[in-house]
């Protein structure tokens, strides 16, 4: 059902109802709307005066009045050209509605809109007209809920729950199941929380940052191997030198995210919008996402079907 709002006529029968004593659930039922929406209209059009109290109450032509002016001030986009040209303009480069909102104020632009007043335009009767939907990533011409309705019940999903674990996670014999913890202390102890992280497998702990974490990525297959390398002394310690591959492990111990490629053969990374040549590899890519791989030493690696995309700077134009 087309979210629409209350008009005059449902406005007016509102004022009659209240004044005849109606109850708002009553009132809702009446006009086939649902209570929190005569609830939310009766407090943001309610009429006050200070000087003339016996005045106050809900009036639908005032209400009609009020969400009139605040439906003009909403429309950025209708009245201002030069702000609707810079959006339109983004939105066929392949921009999103969250960057473009994100970089006006980087672009010099006056005036900020949300990525909200955007998708409102680009799906009203104006939008539509200049077929604007289809430069989104979705190229949806109806819009929908980008998210599932918040659950009511218990906040952790009973899947969630650390007793309901994967099998092979126990074993410790899988790399990179990482075991976190959190003690929070009184206030009367300090402010300082203590952090810990534990690799399960080789039972690595001490890291508690980000930096810590990079600086100690960097020689790790060393000091493992130096540190566990040696013949056992009896037959049930079970440390072995680590035996994956360093590129396997370089793809492990890294940051790796998806990044959505745009008609333009366009992406953005960290408010850099990077363009990839068009060839035999890159052909297939507009509306797809690729994967970028971000490593301890600050390298950066984009990669579609196993194909590395490698950077030239200082452009920011990337080939296959």
């Amino acid at each position: 059902m087309a979210h629409t709002e209350l008009d005059l006529r449902e406005r007016r029968a509102i004022e009659d109802m209240l004044n005849a004593k109606m109850p708002v659930s009553k009132i809702a039922a009446e006009i086939g709307r649902h209570r929190s929406t005569v609830y939310r209209e009766i407090k943001r059009n309610h009429f006050t005066d200070d000087e003339l109290p016996y005045l106050n109450g809900y009036y639908g032509m005032v209400a009609q009045r009020n969400a009139s002016e605040r439906r003009a001030r909403r429309r950025k986009l209708i009245r201002l050209d030069a702000l609707r040209g810079h959006v339109i303009d983004r939105l066929k480069e392949g921009w999103t509605p969250e960057q473009i909102a994100g970089r006006l104020g980087y672009d010099g632009q006056p005036i900020r809109i949300s990525h909200e007043t955007i998708y409102a335009y680009v799906y009203s009767a104006e939008g539509q007209s200049e077929e604007l939907a289809r430069h989104l990533p979705s190229r949806r011409k109806k819009r929908q809920p980008r998210y599932a309705r918040r659950p009511r019940g218990q906040v952790f999903p009973p899947d969630r729950s650390i007793h309901e674990r994967p099998y092979y996670v126990k074993t410790r014999e899988t790399f990179g199941e990482w075991e976190g913890d959190l003690m929070i202390f009184e206030r009367s102890q300090g402010t300082m929380n203590v952090a810990s992280l534990v690799e399960r497998k080789t039972r690595f702990a001490g890291i508690s940052d980000l930096e810590a974490g990079n600086a100690f990525l960097l020689n790790f297959v060393e000091r493992y191997n130096a540190k566990f390398a040696k013949a056992p002394r009896r037959p049930d310690n079970l440390h072995r030198a680590l035996n994956i591959e360093p590129d396997r492990l370089r793809d492990i111990l890294c940051l790796r995210d998806e990044r959505y490629v745009s008609q333009q053969l366009a992406f953005f990374y960290e408010r850099r919008r990077i363009l990839l040549e068009e060839n035999d590899v890159t052909r297939g890519l507009p509306g797809k996402y690729m994967d970028s791989y971000e490593f301890p030493e600050g390298r950066l690696e984009f990669r579609w079907k196993g194909v590395s995309l490698s950077p030239t700077p200082p452009s920011t134009r990337i080939s296959a």
